[in-house]
């Protein structure tokens, strides 16, 4: 029960500190939604990862949060120096059974099936330039999948990607 003796003039400190902390609480509040709905919708800044560096010489770029059917492309760039002309990315078949391949650019010079994973070479025209090779995808199934990326000279890069209805 509120005392109608206790006048707001009388506790404007206790108010004003009341109604400080209550603006945070909200402000946080509004910024974690923000957070969870730029996730949600899938293409949004925090559902893009980028697993490797130019050091190493392999990035792979891609979103982790996939809307089921909305195609997105995973991309990788290849920096020189190449152990060849030609250069081979194998990709866990776990992964490519939950996607539909749409395109892939530049178009492999073959594919190979192996036990566990599909092998991509590919023919690098100028092997002192930096090559982008872009994979667009569709997801066809929900849930969480793991990507494996094995580059040429054996070093595996995992992610997780969740991919929603």
């Amino acid at each position: 029960m509120i005392s109608e003796n206790i006048k707001l003039h009388q506790n404007r400190n206790f108010y004003s500190k009341k109604w400080k902390l209550e603006t945070i609480i909200w402000i946080s509040i509004a910024v974690l939604l923000s957070m969870v709905f730029l996730i949600i919708i899938g293409a949004g800044p925090l559902s893009k990862k980028t697993i490797g560096s130019k050091e190493e010489g392999f990035i792979v770029e891609l979103q982790t949060m996939l809307r089921y059917k909305r195609a997105f492309s995973l991309n990788f760039s290849v920096n020189p120096p190449y152990p060849g002309k030609d250069y081979r990315i194998r990709i866990n078949k776990g992964f490519l059974k939950n996607m539909s391949t749409i395109k892939i650019m530049p178009e492999p010079e073959v594919t190979f099936i192996g036990k566990d994973d599909y092998i991509f070479s590919f023919n690098i025209p100028e092997p002192t330039k930096e090559t982008r090779i872009v994979f667009y995808l569709e997801p066809v199934v929900t849930g969480i999948t793991k990507l494996i990326v094995v580059q040429e000279n054996g070093k595996v890069m995992e992610t997780d990607a969740f991919i929603y209805p």
